[in-house]
């Protein structure tokens, strides 16, 4: 396949991932497993998925990531099981 075409591939995947972000999502917690899995999104910071599109404010975000031994430069791939748990709930507050 040709570089370019993949590359425009990926980034619209990870576009599109950011995007459809909904905290009412039912299928939320496979979101982030499935992201932490997948080459092309495990490189996507947590902080902006979760700030991207207005739903959660970007300090509170911030506030409750450091809450939990993370940082806004914290990605998919470096989440535990434990992280993605606690996200979660933070989200359904």
């Amino acid at each position: 396949m040709n570089l370019l075409i993949e590359i425009k591939q990926v980034k619209k995947a990870r576009l599109n991932f950011i995007k459809n972000f909904n905290i009412d999502d039912p299928n939320l917690i496979s979101n982030f497993y499935n992201a932490r899995n997948n080459n092309s999104l495990c490189s996507i910071r947590v902080h902006k998925y979760l700030t991207d599109g207005g739903q959660k404010g970007k300090v509170e975000t911030a506030r409750f990531l450091e809450s939990i031994n993370l940082n806004e430069k914290t990605i998919f791939k470096d989440l535990t099981d434990l992280d993605i748990d606690n996200i979660v709930k933070f989200l359904k507050q």
